[in-house]
């Protein structure tokens, strides 16, 4: 499974300071969740965004990418 976490992680590296347009899903604690047009639900992984101002589910923010791990992008919302 090491090795499959490495090629995942090294797909989503792409995504390093990329600007994309997510869909917001929810919030988990300081984080909220969303998912761009790459991912399928239940089977990709999620995109967490930090944001400065409140994220509603259903809205789309554009993003950029500033961290990866092994299934998922860590972005911040652009103003």
């Amino acid at each position: 499974m090491s090795e499959q976490q490495e090629i995942s992680r090294k797909l989503n590296q792409r995504f390093l300071g990329k600007t994309i347009e997510v869909l917001v899903e929810g919030k988990d604690k300081d984080l909220y969740l969303g998912r761009s047009e790459y991912d399928a639900p239940e089977v990709d992984g999620l995109v967490y965004i930090k944001s400065q101002r409140a994220l509603r589910p259903g809205e789309f923010v554009k993003v950029k990418i500033y961290d990866t791990l092994e299934y998922d992008l860590v972005a911040e919302v652009l103003s």
